[in-house]
């Protein structure tokens, strides 16, 4: 039970913030964030969706795309993403067309259209991509640049690395137009000046452009190690050739938060804040189910053509809120068993499940009289 008073207004956050999932990716439009990814509970069925107005307090909003007896892919619903395209939306998301838990995973990226953001989605190219026989392929990314090109980054699961890859795209976006390139590959002799790369991993592919500079967001290590960490690298070209950022990692583990990685960017509610939008770890030695963070990022153009970024992360205490937040009101208490209650506005909730219910680890709470966080 939460009572309201004007007075007791909460204007912070504190990661991890409660949203069971890896790999996030947030579409934004009209104020509203759409937050997919990697749910590691719901990955078998489909591709969850959660909604925000702040990006820090989230609400579940049911199955962007669910699987059926008949689609191609049929588990590990992966690292989704959405797009608009016209006047309809598409989902890029990776899965395995397999349907016992096999080896190997057979990942393969996959596309689905809607007409909104929350779905349903339904099965277009299935797959879009599949790497080959021993190959496998997740972590799609689309970049459409100012040309109006559109490209696919994405990450091929070889034997021995995780490295990036990137195809251009056919203007409906359903196809790959010749050959990929390749862009990141984390080799084992680079290990003693960048370990954050080491098993071999570079994933999680991010592509903007700042001042003509095309940007390369991307994660290293491996997933389940709490040393995964996140860094950046910049080039001329959409195919690069790539540059490694001399600040890399950008983002990585503390003594309080472990395994940061799988990121995108996005803008506060303002517009006036930039926010990476990342995964960690529950502890060091647990490292599902992972959870959703954010901190502020700063992007910089520098002398020379060159660019910086810096993040004010990863951090575990208070943060101020994403600039054009709104402050919401605290949680309070008061003694029932005492003379008299120290609230007066209080929301009493009857036995009626419409009224009250738990659902996919939130208390849904319908008031009928006035307003209750």
């Amino acid at each position: 039970v939460y009572a309201m008073e004007s007075a007791d207004l909460c204007a912070v956050y504190c990661n991890p913030i409660q949203v069971p999932v890896a790999d996030p990716v947030i579409y934004y439009e009209a104020g509203t964030y759409y937050l997919y990814g990697t749910w590691d509970v719901d990955s078998l069925t489909g591709i969850a969706v959660h909604t925000s107005r702040d990006l820090v307090h989230w609400q579940w909003q049911g199955f962007a795309f669910r699987k059926t007896e008949t689609t191609h892919g049929q588990r590990n619903f992966w690292g989704a993403e959405v797009i608009k395209h016209g006047e309809e939306y598409l989902l890029y998301y990776c899965a395995s067309p397999n349907r016992e838990d096999t080896l190997p995973l057979n990942m393969a990226i996959y596309v689905a259209k809607g007409k909104s953001p929350l779905g349903p989605f339904k099965e277009w190219k299935a797959p879009l991509y599949a790497a080959n026989e021993s190959d496998e392929a997740i972590d799609q990314n689309f970049f459409l640049d100012e040309d109006g090109t559109p490209w696919l980054y994405f990450v091929r699961v070889t034997r021995m690395h995780n490295e990036i890859w990137v195809a251009k795209l056919s203007q409906d976006l359903g196809a790959f137009e010749g050959e990929p390139t390749l862009c990141i590959r984390s080799e084992a002799g680079a290990w003693d000046s960048r370990p954050w790369e080491g098993h071999r991993v570079a994933e999680g592919p991010l592509v903007f452009k700042r001042n003509g500079v095309y940007c390369l967001e991307y994660t290293g290590n491996h997933f389940l190690d709490p040393d995964y960490a996140i860094g950046f690298a910049t080039a001329d070209t959409p195919r690069g050739p790539w540059k490694r950022y001399d600040g890399n990692p950008v983002l990585s583990r503390s003594d309080k938060v472990f395994g940061p990685g799988n990121a995108c960017i996005v803008p506060s509610p303002d517009g006036t804040e930039e926010f990476i939008v990342y995964h960690i770890h529950q502890s060091p030695r647990t490292p599902q189910p992972r959870y959703l963070a954010i901190d502020r990022i700063r992007i910089k153009a520098e002398p020379g053509g060159k660019m910086s970024f810096s993040v004010e992360g990863p951090t575990h205490t208070p943060q101020v809120l994403p600039a054009g937040a709104a402050a919401r009101p605290y949680a309070v208490s008061d003694d029932f068993t005492g003379a008299s209650l120290v609230r007066k506005q209080w929301s009493v909730l009857h036995e009626d499940p419409d009224n009250w219910y738990y659902e996919k680890g939130d208390l849904v709470i319908q008031t009928q009289a006035g307003d209750c966080w």
